[in-house]
């Protein structure tokens, strides 16, 4: 009579023992995953950063231009504006005051442009050496140009660097539209810095 019992005992000891291995290896499976969720995330971010960021500035670079570009060219919005930025007698800058300062006047004007286009409506790139590029997306004109009043005011308050800027709408959502704006916003900024020349001769 003894001998059904004894069954039972040991079959219920052999699962409760299962039951535990069973448990063991799913904390070990939640581990490991967690663990690989962080390498990825932690990589991940890294890897983002390197790819799509400016690493003295931490704005967009322009790989990060390119990416977006392609993404805005399949959207329809009120309006898309391209402002181009650079820094005036930079290189003067560089070649007096050494890199190093270069570098933290670099960062003062990714700063300062930050402070000026929020992120809900503009995005802001650096695109190479001196030259900031910011895409507006959804605001009017007159915005635009309170926005760069703005800026202009900031700069009478600190002498340590001026920019150059031109801007120009996107017409259309093609190709030739956009490399038109980026044109004309490059054309612009060249004339402001002509005539800030033309103003130092005289």
């Amino acid at each position: 009579m003894k001998t059904p019992y004894i069954i039972l005992l040991v079959l219920s000891i052999c699962f409760l023992f299962l039951l535990c291995i069973a448990t063991i290896l799913f904390i070990i499976k939640i581990l490991r995953t967690q663990n690989e969720y962080n390498f990825y995330f932690k990589n991940g971010t890294r890897l983002y950063n390197l790819a799509f960021k400016d690493d003295l500035t931490d704005l967009f670079n322009r790989n990060a231009y390119i990416r977006d570009l392609a993404k805005l060219k399949t959207k329809k919005l009120k309006s898309l504006w391209f402002l181009i930025f650079d820094i005036d007698d930079f290189k003067l800058i560089n070649d007096t005051k050494g890199h190093l300062f270069g570098d933290e006047i670099l960062v003062s004007a990714a700063n300062r442009l930050r402070n000026v286009f929020d992120e809900k409506s503009h995005t802001i790139y650096r695109i190479g050496g001196d030259e900031f590029l910011v895409i507006s997306k959804n605001i009017f004109e007159d915005e635009l140009v309170n926005l760069l009043l703005e800026l202009k005011n900031i700069e009478l308050k600190n002498s340590d660097f001026r920019f150059s800027k031109g801007y120009s709408i996107v017409e259309g959502y093609n190709n030739e539209f956009f490399d038109i704006a980026f044109d004309n916003a490059d054309k612009m900024l060249y004339a402001d810095k002509k005539s800030k020349k033309k103003i130092e001769l005289n």
